[in-house]
């Protein structure tokens, strides 16, 4: 592979969607069944707090995890109705104020003061969101989807999980799925006269470590 010099490139190794993930016990439990509207989901989490449960599992102690309720909100709020919403944005022809971007923040916020998270959720890290859901003191969290199989593992034998896309919407139409990149890997073009033996195109993290 040739890169030219000095530039950095970013190559997608997987993709996944963000969405809910939530086990259907706990869902039963509260009565109602997988929300198609925004009143819905606010719903959920009132008759989620009736049960002694949480609606939605939050894990925002572990940084990346903040982004994920966002992300599945402008799946619809931006993307379904200006897909090239970044190529305008980077032309100068769009902003994140006047956009969906803003509307999935205000509903972000709105969930937070209806009570739908963990109770203190910069105190809790992934891992303990992701067992809330998996014992079923939490109905859902909202995740990668390559973590489902991180939360069953941890859930009593025989526990069902499902998922659904949060709608921000009043009628449940053109409701979509956020796809994202989990895992990539950077790769920059060394020097014009590299040490000898060095390879052509040098890893950005040759540790693997330094990726997580």
């Amino acid at each position: 592979m040739l890169l030219p010099e000095g530039k950095t490139y970013i190559l997608p190794l997987t993709y996944t969607g963000v969405a809910a993930i939530y086990n259907k016990k706990a869902l039963a439990d509260t009565g109602k069944g997988e929300p198609k509207t925004w009143s819905e989901v606010l719903q959920l989490c009132d008759a989620a707090k009736k049960k002694g449960k949480v609606a939605f599992a939050l894990g925002n102690q572990t940084p990346w995890v903040t982004q994920l309720i966002d992300y599945a909100l402008v799946s619809t709020t931006v993307y379904a109705k200006n897909p090239d919403f970044n190529t305008q944005q980077k032309a100068g022809k769009a902003n994140f104020v006047d956009s969906g971007w803003k509307t999935a923040m205000e509903k972000y916020l709105q969930m937070n003061k209806r009570g739908c998270f963990s109770k203190d959720p910069l105190g809790t890290s992934v891992d303990t969101a992701n067992e809330q859901v998996a014992k079923g003191s939490a109905v859902a969290a909202v995740q990668v989807l390559a973590v489902a199989g991180q939360i069953k593992a941890a859930a009593p034998a025989g526990t069902e999980f499902g998922t659904f896309a949060l709608p921000p919407g009043p009628d449940g139409r053109d409701v979509q799925e956020r796809l994202t990149r989990p895992g990539h890997a950077p790769a920059r073009q060394p020097p014009r006269h590299p040490q000898p033996g060095a390879p052509a195109v040098r890893p950005v993290y040759p540790n693997p470590e330094d990726r997580k």
